[in-house]
């Protein structure tokens, strides 16, 4: 029973925290002309300076004060000012600076386009719960027996606003023909390597499977050469795939549709004039991861 509750106790300080930077986010967007101080956003949050510093620093990486400039279109612009080159350079993983970890950490497969058609069917797919830098996180790997030997591979990464069955009817629409098997422990396990790019290491890649369409599958592979701290533009991705003028709303049905939020990083995709533009698990969230990654 005590190591119930002290589990229990561990996750709710975890979501307050994660609260607590959401709601700091939101204010320090809503009020960016006005450059609140730390006090306003105290008071906002009904807490002391001296927690939202420290709660949010250990968060962050950086002061409230030093986030907001992450959150201005300034900056956006600024992830934005390669854009032209991001998509279309062949990266030297021998040269790769610390904003190409991401590629170095990552091993992209493809389910056979049938796979999606089928709704999932003939495929098992293990799921679980954990808590994140972004709040509790549900965490969906295939299952594979291939030559004699399991094989996992992440497939699905999604973010828990209103329950844990919201969240996970939410993903199984996507396949809904799958099995599917909860396996908390694996899971955890994962996820305390997923959020933490200090220990990503190229000698272990984590293997992303891709289920969807052709083109879908084409859009979120394209995602993955978007490094940390850059971003570029829905045209931007329809101009590097050849797509005719005017494709880019469905790139960014394509990229609303991405099933590995994170890993496969849509969140750096902005629209060109520097502004957020949407995201399937809400904008404070996409903000939140930007402005976090923003440290490393």
């Amino acid at each position: 029973m005590t190591d119930l509750k002290t589990k229990v106790a561990e996750l709710t300080k975890y979501n307050n925290e994660y609260d607590l930077v959401v709601k700091t986010i939101e204010f320090l967007t809503q009020n960016q002309y006005d450059q609140p101080k730390l006090f306003d956003v105290a008071d906002h949050v009904g807490m002391t300076s001296g927690h939202v510093q420290k709660i949010f620093t250990k968060w962050a990486g950086v002061s409230p004060k030093d986030f907001q400039h992450y959150l201005t279109i300034a900056h956006a612009r600024k992830m934005l000012a390669e854009r032209e080159t991001i998509l279309n350079t062949s990266y030297d993983l021998g040269l790769s600076s610390p904003a190409r970890l991401h590629d170095l950490f990552t091993k992209v497969e493809a389910m056979p386009p049938g796979v999606y058609k089928s709704g999932g069917q003939g495929i098992d797919i293990i799921y679980g719960y954990a808590e994140t830098p972004f709040g509790r996180t549900l965490i969906m790997k295939t299952k594979q027996l291939i030559a004699g030997k399991l094989q996992y591979g992440v497939c699905g990464i999604g973010f828990v606003d209103e329950s844990d069955a919201d969240a996970l009817e939410d993903m199984q629409k996507r396949w809904p023909k799958a099995n599917y098997v909860l396996e908390e422990q694996t899971i955890l396990q994962d996820a305390k390597t997923i959020f933490a790019p200090e220990k990503w290491a190229k000698e272990k890649p984590m293997t992303i499977i891709l289920i969807g369409s052709d083109f879908d599958v084409q859009i979120w592979r394209t995602l993955l050469k978007i490094p940390m701290g850059k971003a570029v533009s829905y045209g931007d991705i329809a101009l590097h795939l050849g797509k005719k003028k005017g494709a880019s709303r469905a790139v960014g049905s394509a990229v609303g549709r991405n099933p590995i939020s994170f890993l496969v990083p849509c969140h750096r995709v902005l629209r060109a004039n520097g502004e957020m533009g949407g995201y399937h698990w809400g904008i404070s969230r996409k903000r939140a991861i930007i402005g976090w990654e923003a440290q490393y």
